[in-house]
């Protein structure tokens, strides 16, 4: 640690507060969302996450800079495990708000992009039949396809089949396996339920 750093960080710590970030914080969610939604490398933000870059703006405004980025890291961690409950209630409340936006943008760039393409592209992530009649056969990816169609009705989409069979071929294809068999568990309870009652008919 160079003794730039050292001295900033003691006139950090001896005056702690004037350097804790206001709350509650002054973020624009749409700005944020506007900013990262083409970031292919951010996956969903943390608490943490949001207070660590709220704090550095915070920080800047103060014009204290460190020469390396792990300096930032550390005053952050410090002042986070200090924040009441509340506050960090307030960031993850924050962050939850933040992800269903991107996760929102996501969906609508995805219908965008598959809306320009010509019918007769071929789209590299589209599923071939084989695959998605398997998954039909393990009844997963019809769960998934059918709460995408109740997720976008809600926001007020309307999209032809094809246009829903290739939008959810896409994503499913970006799922984990814990998501994909979380989908499966799914499927397979409600066969069994179909089973049962089917029996007594």
């Amino acid at each position: 640690m160079e003794n730039k750093d050292i001295n900033i960080i003691r006139k950090i710590f001896y005056d702690l507060e004037k350097y804790r970030p206001n709350f509650p914080p002054d973020i624009n969610m749409k700005e944020y969302v506007f900013k990262n939604v083409n970031n292919k490398d951010l996956g969903k933000i943390g608490a943490y996450m949001l207070y660590r870059i709220y704090l550095r703006n915070h920080l800047m405004a103060y014009e204290v800079k460190f020469s390396m980025q792990k300096y930032y890291h550390f005053l952050a961690s410090i002042l986070w495990m200090n924040e009441p409950h509340f506050v960090r209630k307030h960031y993850m409340d924050l962050t939850k708000r933040i992800n269903k936006l991107l996760n929102d943008e996501h969906i609508q760039n995805s219908i965008n992009q598959k809306r320009k393409q010509p019918p007769d592209c071929e789209d590299n992530e589209r599923m071939s039949p084989k695959k998605i009649k398997d998954m039909n056969d393990r009844n997963s990816f019809i769960f998934f396809r059918g709460e995408l169609d109740k997720y976008l009705s809600q926001l007020g989409y309307s999209l032809t089949m094809q246009e829903n069979l290739d939008l959810a071929s896409t994503l499913w294809s970006k799922q984990s396996e814990n998501v994909k068999n979380m989908y499966k568990e799914k499927s397979q309870q409600d066969n069994y339920s179909m089973s049962y009652n089917m029996s007594y008919d």
